[in-house]
């Protein structure tokens, strides 16, 4: 159901983030595309801002897959970063290994 969003709405999971959410805490959220943009543009109402983006591409010379969005009660501005998870060759890029290694054992 979560990744469906069937049980839980973005104003649901908004609130209850905004409601729980310390002065310097922060809230990670990773969705497609489209659906970041709209989460992005519900959470002013709840008083949480985008500090960080990373969007991340599947390839290079593809559209992006998904964006992970950092959340906070303070509104900076906001850092966008990207990431390509395979290279041309077809093989994960180095960025890619870099961040996974620790959760995957054979990269």
């Amino acid at each position: 159901m979560a990744k469906h969003d069937m049980g839980l709405t973005f104003d649901d999971l908004l609130a209850a983030v905004s409601k729980l959410l310390t002065k310097d805490g922060l809230c990670s959220i990773l969705l497609p595309v489209r659906e970041s943009d709209i989460m992005i543009s519900k959470a002013k109402k709840f008083s949480l801002f985008p500090i960080d983006r990373l969007i991340i591409y599947d390839r290079f010379d593809r559209p992006p897959l998904a964006i992970v969005t950092i959340l906070a009660t303070t509104e900076t501005p906001c850092r966008t970063e990207t990431l390509t998870i395979r290279k041309g060759d077809g093989l994960y890029s180095e960025a890619f290994v870099s961040l996974m290694r620790p959760y995957y054992l054979n990269l």
